[in-house]
């Protein structure tokens, strides 16, 4: 009897790979998009929030600017 229905095909094998298909494509394309999200993430953290110090710490290019106008 179990043997009759565990290795049976499934009636309806090619929506069974449909599904299977789209939905493990779908799955891949969710860790890869969080994967490169997680990369530019990473890159792109001001120096300063990653060592969680003051913007005052380091040299800002725009302070730069702004004293070179006001002298």
């Amino acid at each position: 009897l179990v043997h009759g229905d565990v290795f049976r095909p499934p009636r309806h094998a090619m929506f069974l790979s449909v599904f299977v298909g789209s939905g493990s494509q779908i799955i891949f394309m969710v860790f890869v998009t969080l994967d490169i999200f997680m990369l530019s993430a990473d890159f792109s953290v001001p120096e300063y929030l990653i060592l969680q110090r003051n913007a005052e710490d380091f040299e800002m290019p725009w302070r730069a600017v702004e004293s070179a106008l006001l002298a």
